[in-house]
């Protein structure tokens, strides 16, 4: 007789004894029985593939489809758990990236209107800079970034994603109120989500992914020389004081964005 407890295949043997062992519940063990369940209905004819598939699945507490998202759930688990390990030994190196610019370097505020509309750069809404991918562990990526309108834009770093970096940068343009881009902004927690509208937990975020995306933003490259801009979102980032807060300096190109007459001027200065 076989059963399988906590994830243990145990088998029963003779007088009482349980000789036990570890099943791997991975890829390589639907795919043997995807193989043992399609030559058995090759063989018997009395079960069709799926039955047979089921028929196996069920010797480890499992019918296909439910044994399929068991081991895809554990696989996700597994790769979070190193992407956790990663960020840890990340965030053990330094908190803080980036260098502070020099006043004069420092350019036009973002223009924020009011607390409704985010002042969101119309460059970005015609490409996947931001990506719809939930996968995990987010790629490195270097290259270029579709965009509708064929204008070459480059990105080096790890992958940005909707879900939560563009909804994190579009807070940090909130609160960047009338400062200078490349000026130096510190941000609480309370400010933080009185600008995002509700708590982090509320909008299914945790602490630990403001210090990702301010990683994120500090430690990629975007080149797009349509608007003169060839280096990281942010400049500067120190999340050594979350969560009661943190600080950031938007790339003084940011404002290229918002003002493509300053590409003209940084080039006359050069």
């Amino acid at each position: 007789m076989a059963r399988l407890v906590s994830g243990v295949y145990q088998e029963r043997h003779g007088a009482g004894a349980i000789l036990v062992s570890q099943t791997l519940f991975n890829q390589e063990l639907l795919e043997q029985l995807r193989s043992s369940a399609w030559n058995k209905s090759r063989e018997d004819k009395s079960r069709s593939y799926m039955q047979w598939l089921d028929l196996l699945c069920g010797e480890y507490g499992f019918v296909y489809t439910s044994l399929k998202t068991h081991i895809e759930a554990l696989e996700v688990a597994e790769l979070l758990t190193a992407e956790d390990a990663m960020w840890k030994e990340r965030l053990a190196k330094s908190r803080v990236w980036g260098t502070l610019v020099s006043p004069p370097e420092v350019t036009l505020p973002i223009p924020v209107e009011d607390e409704f509309h985010v002042p969101w750069p119309s460059c970005f809404v015609e490409s996947r800079l931001f990506s719809l991918s939930e996968k995990v562990p987010r790629r490195t990526l270097t290259g270029p970034v579709y965009r509708m309108d064929g204008k070459t834009m480059l990105f080096e770093g790890e992958e940005l994603r909707i879900c939560h970096d563009q909804t994190l940068l579009m807070v940090l343009l909130m609160v960047s109120g009338k400062k200078p881009c490349g000026a130096l902004i510190e941000c609480s927690l309370q400010a933080f989500e009185t600008t995002l509208g509700s708590s982090l937990a509320e909008a299914g975020m945790a602490l630990h992914d403001i210090e990702r995306t301010l990683w994120r933003l500090s430690n990629c490259r975007l080149i797009f020389e349509e608007y003169g801009f060839d280096g990281p979102l942010l400049v500067y980032a120190d999340a050594g004081s979350v969560p009661a807060h943190f600080k950031f300096a938007f790339n003084p190109a940011f404002a290229h964005f918002y003002y493509p007459i300053l590409k003209l001027f940084s080039r006359m200065q050069k």
